[in-house]
């Protein structure tokens, strides 16, 4: 195995930092010939990324550290000129887009990130607890909701909306950030459908809040136009994180 690759990706990191190391590794296994790590910093310096240290290089093949996007753009270039006519994973706005989800997802880059989810909790949590005798009933049944989105979509829905209704919002939050980070978009549009048929729009909306702090600008637009039609509240909810 190549000396930048020995390094496995560590299964503690955040989804998005996994998937984008992996990429990273992918793109590079399309380069042939093996080349040493030396090498292909000497590529990258020709393509105008200076100063990348051999170490560092492993590192974002780990996960343990996101690069630059600048780095991104002349790693996919240098690829793609060594990978001749091979087809690549990905295409290069792709691999910016895991860039920005794994740069998101780290909490040294982004403590404004952990800080904000952390106010969010500290907001859930001083919430009086709700008597599960008191809970009004649910619209719709949980049950239901099953037809609407993937297995594990409508699993997270059932979870945090029980979770919700026994007033443990805590654990609720949890939920939607694992949501926010793990489910494409259709899955986030449909749980967010579910969550508004079961009349807990505040939830969807924190959803709606987490996905746009977790993800890449590209994909909180994708998700806007998505609910656009019958949910324009949180479309603009979405766009407005943007700008914020």
């Amino acid at each position: 195995m190549r000396s930048d690759l020995r390094s496995k990706i560590g299964q503690e990191l955040p989804l998005p930092r996994r998937i984008f190391a992996q990429m990273l590794r992918e793109l590079r296994g399309c380069v042939p010939g093996s080349p040493a790590a030396r090498d292909f910093i000497a590529w990258l310096t020709e393509a105008g990324y200076v100063g990348l240290l051999p170490s560092s290089l492993s590192r974002y093949y780990s996960g343990k550290d996101v690069p630059s996007e600048a780095f991104a753009q002349a790693f996919y270039g240098v690829v793609r000129t060594a990978a001749g006519e091979r087809p690549l994973p990905c295409l290069l706005s792709e691999l910016l887009d895991l860039r920005n989800s794994a740069e998101g997802a780290d909490g040294r880059r982004n403590a404004g990130l952990d800080l904000r989810n952390r106010a969010l909790e500290a907001e859930f949590s001083a919430a009086p607890a709700v008597d599960a005798e008191e809970v009004t009933p649910l619209p719709v049944p949980v049950d239901q909701l099953l037809a609407r989105g993937g297995a594990e979509e409508c699993e997270s829905t059932r979870a945090v909306v029980m979770l919700s209704a026994d007033g443990n919002l805590r654990d609720a939050l949890i939920v939607l950030e694992g949501a926010a980070y793990q489910f494409s978009i259709d899955g986030v549009a449909s749980m967010i459908e579910n969550l508004y048929a079961l009349d807990a729009i505040e939830l969807a909306e924190n959803l709606a809040k987490l996905f746009s702090r977790a993800r890449s600008i590209k994909e909180t637009v994708a998700l806007s136009q998505v609910l656009r039609g019958e949910f324009a509240a949180v479309s603009d909810l979405l766009l407005r994180a943007i700008t914020a």
